[in-house]
C-alpha cells in the first residue's frame, strides 16, 4: 500500500490531557496580529507570509535568535521555552512520547483569525536537503487539536487538480498527519478562535513515522483523503 498517496489522515494516538484551552490561551500568546491593517494583510497574502492569520504561543525556539517562520526548518539547536515547560508540561511529555520525530524543531500553539488561504508550511527558501525529509515521507507534517472543534467545510487540503477536500475529524483522534508538498491546506472558518492547534516541524524518525501512518490508516481509512483510491 502506497501511503505517499495520502494527503490527510487522522492519528491513531491516545487523547491529550487539557492544559492550554480556548479559555486561557490569551494569557500565553507571544504574537497577536493586527488584522485591521489592510495594507499589511495584502502584502502578507501576496508574499505567502500568513503570520497575520494566527495568534501564536511559541513552545520551542532556536537559541540562535532565528526562531521565525522562515527558519523553522533549519538544523539549529531548538529547545522548549520556559513558558511551555511551566504552562503545558504534559503536552511536552505527550509530544516527546508519541510523535515520530528524531529532531523536533519549531512547535507552537496556534488559533486562526478567520479564513486562511491555501498555503504550504515550508518556507520557499528551504534547501533541497531540508525539503527531502518531507518529500520522501509524505504525509510528513503533524498537527494536534488540543481544544475546540473543526467544523464541517472549514479545514481543507487542496491541489490544483482536485480542488479543496474538507476534512472530517473522528471524535477519538487527537490530530492528523498531512502532506507537506503533495497538497496545500487552508481554513474557510470565518469565525476566529474556534480551535487550538499544535503546529510542529522537525525531522522524522522514518520507522516510527511509517508505523504510525500504517496504524492510523488501518483505524481511520474511512476518514482519509488521498490522491487516488488506495489499494
Amino acid at each position: 500500500m502506497d501511503y505517499k498517496k495520502l494527503w490527510w489522515i487522522p492519528l491513531d494516538l491516545p487523547p491529550i490531557e487539557k492544559e492550554i484551552t480556548l479559555d486561557n490561551i490569551h494569557l500565553f500568546y507571544n504574537y497577536v496580529p493586527n488584522v485591521t491593517d489592510d495594507e499589511r494583510i495584502l502584502y502578507a497574502k501576496q508574499k505567502q507570509h500568513y503570520k497575520y492569520a494566527w495568534n501564536t504561543f511559541r513552545l520551542r525556539e532556536s537559541t540562535s535568535d532565528s526562531s521565525g517562520w522562515e527558519s523553522q526548518n533549519l538544523n539549529e539547536k531548538w529547545q522548549w521555552t520556559d513558558a511551555a515547560k511551566l504552562s503545558c508540561p504534559k503536552l511536552i511529555t505527550y509530544i516527546d512520547k508519541h510523535l515520530p520525530f528524531k529532531q523536533l524543531k519549531a512547535v507552537s500553539i496556534m488559533s486562526s483569525n478567520g479564513e486562511v488561504p491555501a498555503h504550504l508550511d515550508m518556507p520557499l527558501t528551504a534547501s533541497i536537503e531540508e525539503k527531502k525529509n518531507y518529500l520522501d515521507h509524505e504525509p510528513s507534517i503533524y498537527r494536534l487539536l488540543i481544544d475546540g472543534n473543526i467544523h464541517s467545510n472549514s479545514f481543507y487540503v487542496a491541489t490544483m487538480s482536485a480542488g479543496k477536500k474538507y476534512i472530517k475529524m473522528p471524535n477519538d483522534s487527537p490530530g492528523w498527519a498531512m502532506g507537506c508538498y503533495s497538497c496545500a491546506h487552508g481554513n474557510d472558518e470565518k469565525i476566529s478562535n474556534q480551535k487550538l492547534l499544535v503546529y510542529l516541524m522537525g525531522d522524522l524518525d522514518t520507522e516510527k513515522h511509517n508505523d504510525l501512518i500504517e496504524s492510523s490508516y488501518a483505524k481511520y481509512k474511512d476518514f482519509a483523503i488521498a490522491s487516488t483510491e488506495l489499494i
